[in-house]
This record gives C-alpha cells, structure tokens and sequence, in this order.
C-alpha cells in the first residue's frame, strides 16, 4: 500500500509542470532620456530568468532552475505563479520546510483558482512524502474546496485517509502488544520473587533443626574404647604374669620359736 501511494504522489507531482509564469514576448527596447543609451524593460528580464528556469527545471537541472526562479523573484517578490515554481524546485530537492513555506505563500496569493488547487496539492503530496498524514489530508481538501473537480486531489486525500487509519491500527496493536508484554514481564518478576523467598525460608528452616547423630560413628567410637579397656586390661595381666616370673619361690620358713 505505501509503495502504491508514494508512486501515485510522485505521479501527481510530475504531471504538475512548473507554471510558465509571465508569457514570453519580443524584446522590448526603450530609450534613457539621460543617457541616451537603450535599456531592456525589467519584465523582459523577469520574462527570460522564468523561461530558462522552467526549461532547467523540466530538464532536471535544478540547482540552475534554482538560480532562475531567485533571479525572477527578485523582480517580482510577490508574484504567486513565481513561488510556485520556486516551491516546485525547493521540493524537488527536499527541501521540505522550504517547500511548504513558499508553496503556501503561492496559494494565499493566488488570485487565480487553478493556481491556487495546484499549489495546494503540490503542498499535500511534499507533505504524504514526509509521512506528514494529517497536513498531507488538510492540504488536499483545501484543494478538493478550490476546485471539488479534481480527480487526483480526491484520490490523494482517499490514500492519506486509509494510510492514517491503518497507522492508528498499528499503533493501537503496539500498544497493546506493549501492554501484554509488560504485563507478562511483571508476573514473571513476581514469581521469581516468590520463589526466592520459598528458597530463603527453606534454608532458614534447615538450619535452624539440630543436627542428626551419626549412629555410625558413635557406634566405631564405642567400639574404640571397649578395645582400649581391653588391651588395657592384657597388659596389667601380662604385666602381672610377668613379675610373677621374675621372683623365686622362697622356701618355707618355720619361725623359730
């Protein structure tokens, strides 16, 4: 759908050819009544700087086109059919603030109504290449007032008005998209909170229940001491057997009496 709309706005902006301006005429000479010396009638130099623009323009030479319509604008500052083609240059080189300015000047000074609708459109088509939605519906209606015949101007404002609405769907989706994911993301931190306090009462709880006995160990520890007594007891008897050996048997004695 975009693609299709560019095609058509860029389209509608070609077919729009600068305007001619002036109308050409003959050279015109007239005489100084101090020197004496001929001199060119400045609307024939206004005449000459607009034709050579529109000729730069459609041949797609648009710095000079641009050099053209400043030299014609400065002999004619105000003149409506000038700024739009000045607008249709500056345009043409994206130069999109400039553009808009001029062309609207064109339009609020346009006596002539077809002047007047195609600067106006000119105006939306700059402003559906910006993606500038709601100035681009505005500026082909105002078009669509000046001359409600205009085929292009209502096709145009029928794209802006579909591509605006499916713009809104759009972010009307994000939108909830946005709100959907948040909303999971808030859970999922809720839950790895709740399952950080189930772990830190659980170790809690370990360490507070005393210890269990190794009956094991307690039993080898036992066992340790009965040998211990027992060895102890082998060598007080061997110990005793011992000195027993080593002492003779003294014979009887009869005590004297």
């Amino acid at each position: 759908m975009r693609s299709m709309m560019l095609a058509i706005c860029l389209m509608a902006i070609v077919s729009l050819a600068p305007i001619a301006g002036a109308q050409d005429t003959s050279l015109v000479l007239a005489s100084s009544t101090d020197t004496g010396r001929p001199v060119i009638d400045p609307l024939q130099k206004l005449y000459r700087h607009n034709r050579q623009g529109n000729r730069a323009f459609a041949e797609g030479e648009l710095e000079k086109a641009m050099r053209e319509y400043i030299e014609t604008q400065a002999l004619a500052p105000d003149d409506p059919r000038v700024l739009y083609n000045l607008g249709n240059t500056l345009a043409r080189q994206e130069k999109t603030e400039d553009a808009l300015s001029v062309l609207e000047r064109a339009a609020l000074e346009a006596e002539d109504p077809v002047l007047e609708r195609d600067a106006r459109f000119n105006r939306g088509v700059v402003q559906m290449e910006t993606e500038d939605l709601p100035g681009a519906i505005r500026s082909f209606a105002e078009a669509l007032t000046v001359d409600p015949t205009d085929a292009g101007a209502r096709r145009n404002l029928e794209l802006a008005l579909r591509q605006m609405q499916q713009q809104q769907q759009d972010q009307q989706q994000d939108n909830q998209d946005q709100q959907q994911q948040e909303e999971q993301d808030q859970d999922q931190q809720q839950q790895d909170q709740q399952d950080q306090r189930q772990d830190q009462q659980q170790q809690d709880q370990q360490q507070q229940q005393p210890q269990p006995r190794d009956a094991n160990r307690d039993a080898q520890r036992e066992a340790a001491r009965r040998l211990l007594k027992a060895l102890e007891n082998a060598e007080k008897q061997e110990l005793k057997k011992a000195l027993k050996q080593q002492l003779p048997d003294l014979p009887d004695r009869k005590e004297d009496w």
